[in-house]
């Protein structure tokens, strides 16, 4: 009972503590929010100059294990807007980068995707594009008609300039090994027969209920829903 008492207390004391800080924060003037800033970057910078290897790899491994923690928990709308105010942010960044720093960037950023998506599971990956698909949807749904003419000239022009890129052997072979990695384990509702993963589509009955039942239980199958 002491025990949980006492992390009460700590949790209380946090609360308070985090609370007067926003307060004091709030009314703070632009120059105090930037000067503070400028010292809390300089005083992490020491400190992590002078970390061992061990110790960058330990926190490291906590920071990405607290955001894995706190993006787990967090709603598809926060998701979203975390992820648009990220995109503003970069954007801020790459205002003033290179044409070759711009395309080392991009080759580094798919070679990475690259390695996530291929050891990836079933349900991550099903997670990642249901995320994309809704953060697709909000910003399809906020932007202006130019906007919206923009993207698809933009789309259109990208789609004309990897159609005129020849791709390597390598490549080939790598997208093909990719896209087979987890077997025909896939079954049909219909003829039963096992395909891969990319060559299907989820199941879902609440997508036919306006289908006459009888055609729909003629045709698909329950054994292996």
């Amino acid at each position: 009972m002491a025990i949980v008492k006492q992390k009460e207390m700590k949790e209380a004391r946090k609360q308070e503590a985090k609370k007067r800080m926003d307060d004091i924060r709030c009314n703070e003037s632009i120059q105090k929010t930037y000067l503070r800033k400028q010292k809390n970057k300089k005083r992490v910078s020491d400190v992590r100059g002078n970390e061992s290897r061990e110790q960058t790899a330990i926190r490291n491994k906590n920071n990405k294990k607290n955001m894995a923690n706190c993006r787990a928990n967090e709603s598809i709308d926060v998701t979203a807007l975390r992820n648009k105010k990220n995109m503003l942010h970069m954007s801020h960044l790459r205002a003033n980068v290179s044409a070759d720093e711009i395309v080392a960037r991009n080759d580094k950023n798919r070679q990475r995707m690259c390695e996530l998506r291929a050891n990836e599971t079933l349900e991550a990956a099903a997670h990642r594009k249901q995320i994309n698909k809704h953060n697709m949807f909000i910003a399809r749904r906020d932007e202006t008609p130019e906007q919206s003419q923009v993207r698809k000239a933009l789309n259109a022009a990208s789609q004309r300039s990897n159609r005129s890129k020849t791709i390597s052997l390598d490549d080939a072979i790598a997208s093909f090994l990719n896209k087979i990695r987890f077997g025909p384990d896939y079954v049909c509702t219909v003829c039963h027969c096992m395909m891969y993963y990319h060559s299907v589509y989820q199941f879902r009955k609440d997508k036919y209920s306006k289908a006459d039942p009888e055609m729909l239980q003629s045709f698909v199958s329950q054994v292996y829903l």
